[in-house]
C-alpha cells in the first residue's frame, strides 16, 4: 500500500448507497454480499479484510452460541462468490472465532479472543493457509496461543499479517489491563500449531495495549485504547524481539484513542470513539523523515454531522491517499462510512469528503463495525441487522 498524490476533486455530498471516486469519477451502487447457509445470528461483516481478489469476512456469532465462522469470498467476473467457510477444529461456545480476520496472499488468521484452551479464555488465533486446489471449507492449518497465557489474556482480539509474521494482540495478557502482542514468525517448515512465540511486545504503559494492530511490512502500530495511545514498532535488523516501541502516538484531546488501526505507507490512522465528549474522532500520523518519533497526530478526522455515542472511529482503513472511518451509531440510529481523501498539500484537520448508508436503514444494524480499503474497492461490514458486506 504505497502512497500516492491526489488528483481530481472528491464530491462535498453526503452520498447513500453511491459515490464518486476521482480521478476515475467511478460511480455504483455497491454489491451486497451474504453468506450462504449462514443463521442470522452469526454477526456476518463483524470483520472484514481483503488481499488482491480475496476477501475474508468474520462472523463472530455476537449473541452467543457455537456455528462462528468466517467466509471466503474470491473476485469472479460479474461479483464477489463465496468458496469457503472456515472454522475451528475445537469450536467452543462463544469462542467469538471470527471477532478480528486479516489476510496476505494466502494465508488467513481468524481470531477468537475467547477461546479457552488450556487456560479460560486465553484467546486464539487461527492461520488458514490455501490449499492447491484453492479456497475450500476447512479447519485452520495451524492454532496459534502464548504459552504464558493467563485466564481472559484475549489473544485474537485483533489480528495482522505480513509475508510470514502474524501479530496477535492481547489486551488482557499481563492483568490490569496492560495487554500484550504476540508475534509469530512461519517456521522454514510451513505454519503449525504453537504456543511459542517469537517475540512479546509491551508498551511502558499499559491500557489495553493489544485492542487493535496493524502490520504493514516491517512497521506494527498498535493501539492501547484505555490508555488513549497508539505505539510503533519498527522490526530490528536482527529480527522481531521482545521489546519496548520505537515511538509512541497521542493526541492532543482524545478519549479511548487505539480503538482502531491502520497502516498505508508512510501514514498510520488512530480511531478514538469516545473523543470530543463521545462523538469520536480519527486521528492521523504521518511518519516524520527521520523516522517515527513521540508524536502527537498530523490530523483529525471528524464527521461534519456527528453524533453524541455514534463510535465514530469504532473501525478505520487506509489506502493510498483515501481513509474510511466507521461509526455503528450505538444511540440506535443507522451506521455510516465516511470517506476523507488526503489534500494535495497532505492531511490536515477536515471532515468527510463522502458519508456512505443504507438505503432505507431504520435502526442500529451496525453498518461501518468493519471497514477495509483495497484495490478493489472499500468494503463496510454491517453485521446486526442486516448480515452484510457492501461493496463500493
Amino acid at each position: 500500500m504505497k502512497a500516492f498524490a491526489r488528483r481530481g476533486t472528491f464530491l462535498l455530498l453526503p452520498i447513500v448507497l453511491a459515490f464518486c471516486l476521482p480521478p476515475a469519477a467511478l460511480c455504483e451502487t455497491p454489491e451486497k454480499l451474504t453468506p450462504s447457509g449462514a443463521p442470522p445470528n452469526e454477526s456476518f461483516g463483524y470483520s472484514v479484510a481483503v488481499s488482491g481478489e480475496t476477501l475474508v469476512v468474520g462472523a463472530p456469532a455476537i449473541s452467543g452460541g457455537v456455528g462462528n465462522a468466517a467466509y471466503v469470498f474470491t473476485r469472479r467476473q460479474g461479483g464477489w462468490v463465496q468458496v469457503a467457510e472456515l472454522t475451528q477444529s475445537d469450536a467452543e461456545t462463544s469462542d467469538l472465532f471470527g471477532l478480528s480476520v486479516a489476510i496476505d496472499g494466502e494465508a488467513i488468521v481468524v481470531g477468537a479472543r475467547e477461546h479457552t484452551g488450556e487456560v479460560y479464555q486465553q484467546g486464539a488465533a487461527y492461520v488458514f493457509v490455501k490449499p492447491a486446489t484453492g479456497w475450500t471449507n476447512m479447519t485452520e492449518t495451524a492454532e496459534l496461543t502464548a504459552s504464558d497465557a493467563q485466564p481472559i489474556a484475549y489473544l485474537g482480539n485483533s489480528v495482522a499479517i505480513s509475508g510470514r509474521t502474524i501479530v496477535a494482540g492481547a489486551p488482557l495478557a499481563t492483568g490490569a489491563s496492560e495487554g500484550a502482542a504476540y508475534i509469530f514468525v512461519e517456521p522454514a517448515t510451513g505454519w503449525a500449531t504453537t504456543s511459542q512465540f517469537t517475540a512479546k511486545l509491551v508498551s511502558l504503559d499499559g491500557g489495553e495495549f493489544g485492542w487493535s494492530v496493524a502490520l504493514e511490512d516491517d512497521t506494527l502500530a498498535i493501539g492501547a485504547q484505555q490508555g488513549n495511545s497508539a505505539y510503533v514498532f519498527v522490526k530490528p535488523p536482527s529480527g522481531w524481539s521482545h521489546s519496548t516501541q520505537t515511538a509512541q502516538l497521542t493526541s492532543t484531546s482524545s478519549s479511548l484513542l487505539g480503538s482502531s488501526i491502520a497502516i498505508s505507507g508512510n501514514t498510520i490512522c488512530v480511531g478514538a470513539i469516545g473523543s470530543n465528549s463521545d462523538f469520536g474522532a480519527a486521528y492521523v500520523y504521518v511518519e516524520p523523515q527521520q523516522g517515527w518519533m513521540n508524536m502527537t497526530q498530523t490530523a483529525e478526522l471528524t464527521p461534519s454531522d456527528g453524533v453524541l455515542l455514534e463510535w465514530f472511529g469504532i473501525s478505520v482503513s487506509a489506502f493510498d491517499s483515501k481513509i474510511a472511518v466507521g461509526a455503528t451509531y450505538a444511540g440506535g440510529a443507522p451506521g455510516a462510512a465516511y470517506v476523507f481523501v488526503q489534500p494535495e498539500n497532505g492531511w490536515q484537520n477536515a471532515t468527510q469528503n463522502a458519508k456512505l448508508t443504507e438505503a432505507g436503514a431504520a435502526q442500529a444494524d451496525g453498518f461501518g463495525q468493519s471497514v477495509f480499503w483495497g484495490s478493489q474497492g472499500l468494503f463496510v461490514g454491517a453485521p446486526s441487522d442486516d448480515v452484510a458486506v457492501y461493496v463500493y
